[in-house]
């Protein structure tokens, strides 16, 4: 774990171990002066420790401690009317090393006049002097180095804190910014609804007074404006807008408040702390190479005082004069080195070391000041953010409670619509009970006849059959049919008697009242309010909801349409659609004769007039089908017709105009289908008659043929007329055709269309007519 003083950089050093939060802020407390109710602990994410993070991440553990970093902000600092001053005790410079006669130090004259002692002991003093010199100047350059290093440390660690207390400042914008957006827009939509109110309040006050009570419902002459307290409401009003300008002013200066919050956070997130870190790192790496020079001459100093008094003891230990000359000479020009290369470099180095010192002391100053000042910019925008959060949770409360007030001018802006509403429903609801009273009497109607029809039935079977049974032999078979009997309750209701007529005049009163109080109002810039009163919700409630007085009985058809009983017409709809579909397939499959038969006469000799045995079968099968089809088509449609009689007339014994319609397109598609037919069946014929023709051309018989084939197209014709004559009083039997007049009974069948078919062409003629004729789609 690591802990740093944000304003000063500066690490703190906690060595006993941590019990609580208590202790953690008193050991703080100890080591930095700061009050434990000034300290502000941050982690390196922004956030603030928490005492439940702080008990399991500050104890002895070493991974846990290692892991963890913060920040200690004093709260006292981050006042702007707390004075501050950077401290420079602790970076006072060490006082520098007299050079000054090292340097101006003269080496000893070698000379046979001087004595060999005399010089070597100079030799001896200056090499001494020159390493007492690199270990009087390695201390100050040490510890200023020293000092350059903790200095840079520490802006490092402001740099980082000043980015943590960014982060916290950023973390609680966004979450301010977050509740006042929400707050802002449930507002907004809330105080325009409180402000239309207030426009529309005379108005509804006055049209209240001009909507009367109908007499069916109050029996003295009342308005609505009777059962409300105008003056009491008058007051309230007066004491809503009172507060909702006051609320107004209020949201006004938060969202201004709000404004400036982000704009100074923006501003200080894009404002990096004022020190150029990358040139102290370059600085730093420079002191730390002066250092390492420093250190290096030293060890010079000291490696060439053993050698040189190695040297001195060679020397007195005896040698000639010539070796003693010329050792001295080295000593000598060893000894300039020193004095002239040696000395003047850590002199260099100390030099520039201690120039650095002040810069790195100065740069620090700087940082601190900026980081002191920042910080309680920093903090007037955490003291904005704490009381915007303050007034918008009071604003918050405040609008609830406003909304609770308007919900009484709310009560009068929506009374009148409410009215009219209830006018509509008290006529759809006696409608209802006209509708369901009718319904129910004609579904009773309709399962009596259904049960009549079945006692008939029972009886003509017990006539018939039954007779020839053993009497009781089946036990129940003499039962009489089930019955049921529909009886409807809850006809009185006790509403008023209001019909569509008074529905109507109110509508027109409506339409007056508008008129005459509906006049734009314009606030104090000259602006039209378009707030809208009540009377014009009132209008439009009555042109949404007046239809469903109407619809109710189109309401149960659609409900009957949906259910089994529908299902008749939907039945014969379907049937239609595949009847045609095989009339095209019958089409498509009609005999064609390859002009090549011409010049082929044994294919010709097995020609005859007339379809062949599997022609006439297939016709057989198809007229035996299409019957079969007809007959069920038929039962179809009279049940059809039994089944929504419901539908035929209204409550007032009006026709029901959609059955109609849908019956004389039943027709319809039927005169077509069997137009279709005829037509089909008449080019089929005209063309056999033609191939047959061609055909004995080819063989010579063209003399004898002409006159036979004019003759048999001569009597085409004549049924090809008589066909359209009966095919014409047909569809008049048909286009008349009324299932309410059918008596047909039960099991009872159709009669024959037509004779049987034979295998000739006159028969395969008639085929076609009774085919013609029969069907129906």
């Amino acid at each position: 774990m690591r802990i740093f003083q944000a304003e000063s950089g500066r690490a703190i050093s906690i060595n006993g171990p941590i019990q609580s939060m208590d202790s953690f802020r008193a050991e703080i407390h100890a080591a930095t002066d700061i009050a434990p109710n000034s300290q502000i602990i941050l982690t390196l994410q922004g956030a603030q420790l928490k005492p439940d993070v702080a008990l399991s991440a500050l104890t002895n553990d070493p991974g846990n401690r290692e892991e963890l970093v913060l920040f200690v902000f004093n709260r006292q600092l981050l006042d702007p009317r707390t004075s501050w001053s950077y401290m420079r005790s602790s970076l006072t410079l060490e006082a520098p090393v007299d050079a000054d006669s090292l340097l101006k130090t003269h080496l000893p004259v070698i000379s046979p006049a001087v004595p060999q002692s005399q010089v070597t002991d100079s030799f001896h003093s200056i090499f001494r002097q020159h390493l007492a010199f690199a270990e009087a100047l390695w201390l100050p350059i040490s510890r200023h180095a020293q000092i350059c290093e903790v200095l840079l440390e520490e802006q490092r660690v402001q740099a980082d804190a000043l980015s943590v207390a960014l982060t916290n400042l950023q973390g609680h914008t966004k979450v301010l910014s977050e509740a006042f957006d929400t707050f802002s827009s449930h507002a907004h939509r809330e105080l325009s609804k409180h402000s239309n109110l207030l426009q529309s309040f005379e108005p509804d006050l006055l049209a209240l007074q001009r909507i009367h009570i109908h007499p069916l419902i109050s029996d003295e002459p009342k308005t609505l404006a009777d059962y409300v307290p105008e003056e009491r409401l008058r007051t309230w009003a007066d004491n809503c807008k009172a507060a909702h300008e006051q609320l107004l002013r209020k949201t006004s200066s938060l969202t201004e408040t709000m404004s400036s919050i982000r704009e100074r956070t923006e501003s200080e997130m894009r404002q990096p702390i004022d020190v150029d870190l990358p040139k102290l790192e370059s600085l730093w790496a420079s002191v730390r190479e002066m250092v390492a020079r420093a250190d290096q001459k030293r060890q010079i100093f000291a490696r060439d005082l053993t050698r040189v008094e190695g040297i001195l003891r060679q020397m007195f230990n005896g040698g000639s004069e010539l070796q003693a000359s010329d050792k001295l000479l080295a000593l000598e020009h060893l000894a300039k080195i020193h004095r002239d290369e040696y000395v003047p470099e850590t002199i260099k180095a100390d030099w520039y070391i201690r120039e650095n010192v002040i810069y790195f002391r100065n740069s620090k100053e700087h940082a601190s000041t900026q980081m002191i000042s920042r910080l309680q910019s920093i903090s007037s925008i955490q003291s904005s953010i704490a009381a915007a959060t303050t007034l918008l949770n009071t604003l918050n409360t405040t609008l609830s409670a406003q909304s609770t007030a308007f919900a009484q001018l709310l009560h009068v802006h929506r009374m009148p619509s409410a009215w009219g509403a209830t006018l509509v429903e008290i006529v759809r609801r006696r409608e209802y009970s006209k509708v369901f009273l009718s319904r129910a009497k004609e579904m009773a109607e309709l399962l009596s006849k259904f049960r009549a029809q079945e006692e008939r039935r029972r009886e003509n079977f017990k006539a018939e059959i039954g007779m020839y049974l053993p009497s009781g032999l089946i036990r129940g078979l003499d039962d009489k049919p089930p019955y049921c009997e529909i009886s409807v309750s809850g006809t009185k209701d006790g509403l008023p008697s209001l019909n569509r007529e008074d529905i109507s005049d109110f509508e027109k009163l409506v339409s007056s009242i508008r008129m005459s109080i509906h006049e734009p109002t314009t606030g104090p810039a000259g602006s039209t309010s378009s707030a809208p009163d009540a009377v014009t919700k009132l209008q439009a409630t009555m042109v949404r909801m007046s239809p469903q007085v109407d619809g109710t009985a189109t309401e149960f058809d659609r409900i009957l349409a949906k259910s089994s009983l529908g299902e008749a017409v939907r039945h014969i709809d379907d049937e239609n659609a595949r009847l045609r579909g095989e009339i095209i397939k019958t089409g498509s499959n009609s005999v064609t004769t390859s002009p090549s038969l011409s010049r082929r006469p044994g294919i010709v000799k097995s020609l005859s007039i007339g379809p062949t045995d599997g022609d006439l079968a297939r016709a057989e099968e198809t007229l035996k089908a299409y019957e079969k089809r007809i007959k069920s088509l038929e039962l179809s449609l009279r049940d059809a017709y039994q089944a929504s009689r419901s539908q035929v007339e209204s409550s007032g014994g009006k026709t029901n105009v959609g059955v109609e319609e849908e019956m004389a397109q039943i027709r319809k598609e039927n005169q077509d289908l069997r137009a279709q037919v005829r037509r089909s069946k008449e080019l089929e014929s005209i063309h056999i008659a033609e191939s047959l023709k061609n055909a004995l051309t080819s063989l010579g018989r063209q003399r004898d043929i002409d006159s036979d084939v004019g003759k048999l197209l001569n009597g085409l014709q004549d049924e090809v007329q008589k066909l359209s004559v009966g095919e014409k009083s047909n569809n008049k039997d048909i286009s008349h055709f009324d299932p309410r007049q059918s008596s047909m009974s039960e099991g009872s069948t159709l009669p024959e269309r037509g004779p049987s078919p034979t295998r000739s062409y006159k028969t395969a003629l008639k085929l076609s007519k009774i085919v013609n004729v029969g069907i129906l789609s």
